[in-house]
């Protein structure tokens, strides 16, 4: 009998948290008990944005067409949703060969200036993920996946005017002028 080889990849980054604009620096380790070749070698970089909500059994997508005596057309039912908003591939290394004394890359991939934090909500789950994967012909592709955070950066904003603060060590009042009455669970609000 036959037997594929075992390999182990371990991907390593220098930092756990990134910016838009960063650079990720990436190792990548293979290390395998028998020669193998691949197609491909590439570094992924993905952002999937998972959403989850409540919904009238009657009104659900998901539901098949029953009759109100087999199910109770008034219950909640949930229903969810991927939205893959970022997807970079980075190609490596074409054609090769991995030895059985395994294989060292060092490479790195840029975040777009555009991309959205890492987020989660009861609601709403935005996760961040770097995989190095390599590709074989006719097989399955071996992955190794890393979660990472996206910090969102601040806006830099000039002050409008002049500033005065008038304060008495016995009592304080703020006023904070918002652009609306009405805010979502966990947004941001600006105010000026």
């Amino acid at each position: 009998m036959i037997f594929g080889p075992k390999v182990k990849v371990d991907l390593d980054i220098d930092k756990e948290s990134y910016f838009p604009g960063d650079e990720i620096k990436a190792r990548i380790q293979v290390d395998t008990n028998k020669r193998f070749s691949f197609n491909e070698l590439r570094l992924e970089l993905v952002c999937e944005s998972f959403m989850k909500w409540e919904v009238k059994r009657e009104f659900s997508l998901y539901s098949r067409s029953v009759t109100e005596e087999e199910e109770d057309l008034e219950e909640m039912v949930s229903e969810s949703f991927i939205f893959r908003l970022v997807e970079l591939k980075r190609s490596i290394m074409g054609k090769g060969e991995v030895t059985d004394s395994g294989l060292f890359i060092e490479t790195s991939i840029e975040v777009p200036e555009d991309a959205p934090p890492t987020y989660k909500s009861g609601m709403i789950n935005t996760r961040w993920f770097l995989k190095a994967v390599i590709g074989r012909r006719m097989r399955r592709d071996i992955v190794r996946k890393k979660e990472i955070v996206m910090l969102a950066k601040a806006k830099e904003e000039r002050p409008r005017g002049a500033f005065e603060a008038s304060y008495d060590l016995v009592k304080a009042e703020v006023t904070l002028k918002l652009s609306r009455r009405v805010f979502s669970l966990g947004e941001t609000i600006e105010g000026v």
